[in-house]
Order: structure tokens, then C-alpha cells, then sequence
């Protein structure tokens, strides 16, 4: 396709990401969803680039440009979670589920940017880096010992559930770690102050603390996250979440036989 007519298709995409295979597809429809190297394709984004119609996010990955947006961290500010279904579908398909404390915030409808997103895979683990400030870690989880180390991503994937926002008119659907896994991965200690987790998880008890059950708080302890089950097990206790403490001393009791237990 010539490219006077690529722009006029792409006009219609105004305001959406799109990748270097769309615009192979635009190059040449015939071979629609075939993925190969072409110089045509190569001469064509730098076309689109030099004019001022696609605007480079990474390689690979480009923004179509308004005129308006004209540097990447303001084009991530504005399109980050529909770069994040981009890049993931790209990478791993539909087999994915969020993790961390921005699972969790997720799930309480908070959809701020954050610098890191982790996500939970059945077999990749690599870094997809968006800018200099963000990324995206694609991890696997393996479990403990007592469990002889498989990968648990099928437990995470059954108990994960649906977090819906709208991208450029459109519904879009992300998969997020469950209620108690996402609790348990962001109490899990990780790269920030302690207290910065405890709040954000008595954020989330405050409004979730009755969806909370026991035989998925069972699972996952039996899995992974026994330090984390303690540390909630204490924050339940500090600040009157009666039931949830007594799900957690069951669990401990029941899964790990009092391990890491102090009254």
C-alpha cells in the first residue's frame, strides 16, 4: 500500500498505540498476520516517524500522534494500561495474571501508573523495559519446598479474577491476582518500607475484608506465603479484624503447623 493511503488508515487510529505489525499488515494486507523482516515495512515506519504521523514509544511499539502528546513520558502519563495490553498480549497472549501491591490497588479501582508492574506468567520471565521510569517484569512463581517446587501459576490463574477499564472507548479486561493472593503478595516483602504495604493492605481490608475465605487463604499458604499469612494474621489482630485473624491462626495452625506463630 502506498503510503499516502497508510496515513489516511491511520488517521482513523488517532489516539491509539499500535505495533510494527499493523503496520506490516497496512504495508502489505495480503499477508495479513505474518510476521517477517521487509524492508518495506523498515522504510515505511521511518516514513510514518520522519512526517510526524507515529511517534517511537519503544521498539516495536508506536503511538499515533495528534500533535498534541510529543514526548514518550507524556504519551505512557496518557496511554500506559493500553500500552500494557499491547506489550502483554504481544508477549505471552491471555496467559497472565497481575501481581504485587498493584493487584491489589486494582482491585480497589485504583489505576495509577506505577513505575514497575509485575506480572505473573506460566513460563516467562524476562524485563520489557517501556521507558527510562517504567517497566513491565514478566515473572513465574515457583513453590516452596514443602510443595517439591512446581510452578504454581495454575493456582494463581484459578483463584485470579477480571479488573475492567476503559481504553479508547472500549472495554478491556486485565487478569489480577485474586483477593487473598494479591493481600498475601503485596504483605510478601519486597523492595519498599514495610508500612507502605500495611497501609495499602488496610486500604483494601477496610473495604474487602469480608470477601476474604479461608480455603483460598489454605491454598496459598500450603503454596508460598506463610510469611505473609503471619504478618496479616498480626495486622487482623492490631486492628479488629477478629474473623480474619481467626481464618489466618486456622490456617497456620492447620497448614504449616504453628510455623512462624507469636501470640
Amino acid at each position: 500500500m502506498e503510503i499516502h493511503k497508510i496515513v489516511k488508515k491511520l488517521e482513523k487510529k488517532m489516539w491509539k498505540i499500535i505495533t510494527v505489525q499493523d503496520i506490516r499488515d497496512l504495508v502489505d494486507p495480503g499477508a495479513r498476520g505474518i510476521v517477517r523482516e521487509d524492508a518495506r515495512v523498515a522504510q515505511t515506519v521511518y516514513a510514518l516517524k520522519w512526517q510526524g504521523v507515529i511517534q517511537s514509544i519503544r521498539n516495536g511499539l508506536y503511538y499515533v500522534s495528534d500533535g498534541e502528546l510529543d514526548d514518550v513520558e507524556s504519551i505512557i502519563d496518557v496511554h500506559y494500561w493500553d500500552i500494557v495490553r499491547t506489550i502483554v498480549a504481544s508477549e505471552v497472549g491471555k496467559d497472565y495474571i497481575i501481581g504485587w501491591e498493584k493487584a491489589l490497588e486494582l482491585l480497589m479501582m485504583d489505576f495509577s501508573i506505577p513505575y514497575t508492574l509485575i506480572i505473573y506468567t506460566r513460563d516467562t520471565a524476562k524485563k520489557v523495559a517501556i521507558s527510562p521510569r517504567h517497566e513491565i517484569l514478566f515473572r513465574t512463581m515457583i513453590t516452596g519446598e514443602k510443595t517439591s517446587r512446581v510452578n504454581a501459576f495454575g493456582i494463581l490463574k484459578k483463584q485470579s479474577t477480571g479488573v475492567d477499564m476503559k481504553i479508547e472507548s472500549k472495554k478491556e479486561s486485565f487478569s489480577v491476582l485474586g483477593y487473598e493472593a494479591a493481600l498475601l503478595d503485596t504483605l510478601t516483602i519486597h523492595d519498599h518500607d514495610e508500612w507502605v504495604a500495611e497501609s495499602l493492605a488496610l486500604k483494601f481490608l477496610k473495604r474487602y475484608e469480608s470477601k476474604c475465605e479461608r480455603g483460598n487463604l489454605g491454598i496459598l499458604v500450603s503454596i508460598r506465603y506463610i510469611r505473609a499469612v503471619n504478618r496479616l494474621r498480626q495486622i487482623a489482630r492490631d486492628h479488629g479484624y477478629t474473623r480474619l485473624y481467626e481464618l489466618c491462626l486456622d490456617v497456620i495452625k492447620k497448614e504449616w503447623g504453628w510455623c512462624f506463630l507469636t501470640l
